[in-house]
């Protein structure tokens, strides 16, 4: 939020180049992002990411899950807490909720899926985000062990989701969709079997991400899951599926 401010602020790429650090990187690529808007967009948008700078609490602080709020309270006043709740109030209310929610991006509303684009991801509600993920993992995990004999010792770990998963991926719209199989079994590989597994695969698949739409699926998530996408978010692997398969309904 705070690169998106300062290029608010100066589009000058060089000026914002000189801050260094992730900031300096943040403020050049949302200054490249302005450059590339038609003019009326351009001034609207530079217009909101002021606005968002301004802002005691970030838009949608309410999509964020609460797990997140409170690792950013420890360590904090007993104040900061009604400060985010009552989202400011006096200076030092202001400050302290500034301060709690500095990491904190604008959340866009919540909306139903299934997803078209990764926009609209960034826009489902933690149960969906978390099942449509699981449903990505499991096309890929299908996807990877079509035709292995570890197809029924990971149907048994995995469950009918896994099976279901097996019988719709040769059909439209994923059949053709799913990337190649050499690089859904890399995607695979490494995931022990577990609760999470297929959430994780489904991060994968759709990595590797913008940092600010990866920020927005972490945080709608319970922070130690979210922080276990995060790492699968960085993914690089190659051929992955396309909208029309992440897109599909189950």
């Amino acid at each position: 939020m705070l690169g998106r401010g300062l290029a608010a602020i100066s589009a000058d790429r060089a000026v914002l180049a000189r801050l260094g650090g992730g900031l300096g990187r943040e403020a050049v690529a949302a200054a490249s992002e302005l450059e590339a808007l038609p003019a009326p967009q351009r001034r609207a948008t530079r217009a909101a990411w002021a606005a968002e700078l301004r802002a005691t609490v970030p838009a949608g602080l309410r999509a964020i899950d609460s797990s997140w709020i409170e690792a950013a309270l420890v360590g904090l006043p007993v104040a900061a807490r009604r400060a985010v709740a009552a989202g400011g109030g006096d200076a030092t209310a202001t400050w302290l909720a500034r301060w709690a929610c500095a990491t904190f991006p604008s959340m866009p509303p919540t909306i139903a899926g299934p997803p078209r684009e990764l926009a609209h991801a960034t826009q489902l509600g933690r149960d969906e985000l978390l099942a449509w993920l699981a449903e990505v993992g499991a096309d890929q995990l299908a996807h990877a062990l079509a035709g292995s004999s570890a197809f029924t010792a990971a149907a048994r770990a995995i469950g009918p989701r896994l099976v279901a998963a097996s019988q719709r991926i040769g059909k439209p719209p994923r059949a053709g969709e799913l990337g190649s199989t050499r690089d859904a079994i890399r995607r695979c590989t490494g995931i022990p079997l577990d609760d999470h597994t297929l959430v994780r695969i489904g991060g994968r698949a759709l990595a590797p991400l913008d940092p600010r739409a990866a920020r927005r699926l972490v945080l709608r998530l319970p922070r130690e899951l979210g922080l276990m996408l995060a790492v699968e978010l960085r993914y690089r692997g190659g051929d992955g599926p396309s909208w029309l398969a992440l897109g599909a309904a189950p």
